[in-house]
């Protein structure tokens, strides 16, 4: 299986983000995933669409934006027109995810969906057959560094299990507390697409750092 790595940017060095792009695209990772959040749904500010509109600009990496507000189906125009290729919000504050779905379709990007840790993954189960991303929120959003939740992988695996029954094939991705010893047990139930952000950018070798977390779920058996 094909294993993604994109990248959570949260933690980057923002004063030169030319050479934090440069890095790890020499590192061989397939995108990048944008942490927006709005001081509503989770406590933190981050990343207004004038930054990633500078950003997108700055790399040829595709753009995963994580939309950590209230009302995404309000505000989501805006980040397709900032450049996201793929535009991910949460089941937790939408009132019709299909549609909103939909209307991102007709919009010519990518559609995906989250859950968090304490979101029954019944809600993401029905909508597997409308997305090109699903994401498992593996902490709770709001800060990097924080502990893996390993209970989440449950989820996944059931996810997963009903993916391989139906012919689907969404990439399944997860976020919070990825690093070498907690990627290979995502892979293993089912994930293809790991987010990772303090594990690279606090490392002293973004493309060592690449290269590990691939080797670690290279010859990963699934358990799903």
């Amino acid at each position: 299986m094909k294993i993604r790595i994109h990248p959570s940017i949260l933690n980057a060095n923002h004063e030169d983000m030319q050479a934090e792009f440069d890095r790890i695209s020499a590192g061989g990772v397939e995108g990048v995933h944008l942490d927006i959040m709005d001081g509503r749904f989770v406590r933190p500010v981050t990343f207004d669409i004038p930054t990633i509109e500078r950003y997108v600009k700055m790399s040829p990496l595709e753009f995963d934006a994580h939309l950590m507000i209230v009302q995404p189906e309000k505000h989501v125009d805006e980040y397709v027109r900032a450049g996201a290729s793929l535009v991910n919000f949460h089941l937790e504050v939408t009132s019709d995810p299909a549609a909103l779905i939909d209307y991102l379709h007709g919009r010519g990007v990518k559609a995906g969906v989250t859950i968090n840790p304490n979101t029954p993954v019944q809600e993401m189960i029905g909508l597997a057959h409308r997305v090109e991303l699903v994401l498992f929120m593996s902490v709770y959003p709001g800060y990097g560094g924080q502990k893996f939740i390993p209970e989440v992988l449950d989820k996944v695996r059931a996810f997963k299990r009903l993916c391989v029954s139906r012919g689907l094939d969404p990439l399944i991705q997860i976020d919070g507390g990825i690093n070498l010893e907690t990627a290979p047990l995502a892979v293993a139930a089912g994930v293809n697409t790991l987010v990772a952000g303090t594990f690279i950018f606090r490392s002293g070798d973004y493309a060592a750092a690449i290269g590990a977390m691939r080797k670690a779920c290279a010859n990963v058996k699934p358990d799903y």
